[in-house]
């Protein structure tokens, strides 16, 4: 006899599979064993990706803001330098591109 699942404690359980590291075809087949509707499945991985989304865009936002950072303490620090003549202004040019980079992998997350 199949017991009857509401969609809530579908989601939960789904969402403690995908804490666990879990993929969203294992939490199919996973449903698709305990007799779960095609239906409800469909709604409750639906919800998995849109928390995923959820999650790159804030590590997105997070890289982004930590590279742009990064970019002005290196421009910063870059024109100090070349206004006292110090032979440092070379090294922080990559400190730049690193923000640079940081914050493209960031906008790449975003979207």
């Amino acid at each position: 006899m199949k017991k009857e699942y509401t969609t809530e404690e579908l989601y939960d359980e789904a969402m403690k599979m995908y804490a666990s590291g879990y993929d969203n075809v294992y939490i199919e087949l996973q449903f698709a064993e305990q007799g779960v509707t095609k239906d409800a499945v469909k709604d409750v991985i639906k919800r998995i990706k849109q928390a995923r989304k959820r999650e790159q865009r804030a590590k997105g936002v997070k890289l982004m803001i930590g590279g742009a950072a990064t970019v002005v303490v290196g421009v910063l620090f870059t024109l100090i330098s070349f206004n006292s003549e110090s032979p440092v202004g070379y090294v922080l040019y990559g400190v730049i591109v690193l923000g640079f980079m940081s914050f493209a992998k960031g906008l790449v997350d975003m979207f």
